[in-house]
């Protein structure tokens, strides 16, 4: 098991994706750009936390997890506007945005861990 793997930050990361992957399949197709962009925002949650655990450095780890956290910002307004052309309906939205925010939170704390001046 990768280190990662361990975090309970990476495995909501995999679950909000999840929860994208199967909103993405009920959505109308002719929103492909919006669609498009959610996927590859929530993906890039996980995809970062993995690649910043690979750093040797902590410099390099805390940006990853703020690319990270980055991505999860990026979903909130994509999801609002979803739901203002009714493509999503507001109980959806809700859960959605509180894991966003919850993973906002444990990223921000995961990247604040990481010392600016200790290299590991």
């Amino acid at each position: 098991m990768f280190d990662f793997e361990k975090l309970d930050v990476y495995r909501l990361a995999l679950e909000f994706y999840s929860d994208i992957a199967k909103l993405i399949d009920k959505l109308p197709k002719n929103e492909y750009a919006i669609i498009d962009q959610l996927k590859r925002a929530a993906l890039s949650i996980p995809l970062n936390i993995a690649e910043g655990s690979g750093r040797t450095h902590d410099n390099e780890k805390r940006q990853f997890t703020f690319i990270a956290r980055g991505s999860a910002f990026e979903c909130v307004p994509i999801l609002s506007l979803l739901e203002r052309q009714n493509a999503v309906n507001q109980e959806v939205h809700a859960a959605l945005r509180e894991k966003l925010i919850r993973l906002v939170q444990m990223l921000t704390k995961l990247g604040q861990s990481f010392s600016r001046d200790r290299e590991t």
